[in-house]
């Protein structure tokens, strides 16, 4: 299973994304034509600018163990076996916990690990408490 960072730890990009189409759409409205178009253009490159940015750092739970990966072009991985795992930790805001992510904390031999803003953290503990038993 694989897992990445929350989009809602992405929220005001995403706010911001929806002003500028709004904002292009009323200059379009008013046949503004430049004004409309560098909106859009802006518009459209933060939102795949904030979609890299949450696909850059996954968790891949696998049968053997976990993975660690970041980077986009250039990924760095950290591979870590269910036998290596000390302790889960889940660290969550209430508003955090309503909205299903958080930081995921793996106490490890070769030390802490940690995944800030991912999504659906309890989801995460549960399949390494799962396999860890197998």
């Amino acid at each position: 299973m694989k897992f990445h960072r929350s989009r809602y730890s992405c929220w005001q990009g995403y706010v911001l994304v929806i002003v500028l189409l709004v904002l292009a759409t009323w200059f379009n409205d008013r046949a503004v034509d430049l004004p409309s178009y560098l909106c859009a253009a802006v518009a459209a490159a933060l939102f795949l600018f904030l979609e890299l940015r949450i696909r850059e750092e996954q968790l891949v739970v696998g049968e053997n163990g976990i993975v660690f990966q970041k980077g986009f072009f250039k990924k760095e991985s950290k591979n870590v076996s269910f036998a290596s795992i000390a302790e889960v930790q889940v660290v969550q805001s209430p508003f955090k916990k309503f909205l299903h992510y958080g930081d995921i904390v793996l106490q490890t031999s070769i030390g802490e690990l940690r995944m800030r803003d991912a999504d659906e953290v309890r989801m995460i503990e549960r399949e390494i408490a799962y396999r860890r038993k197998r």
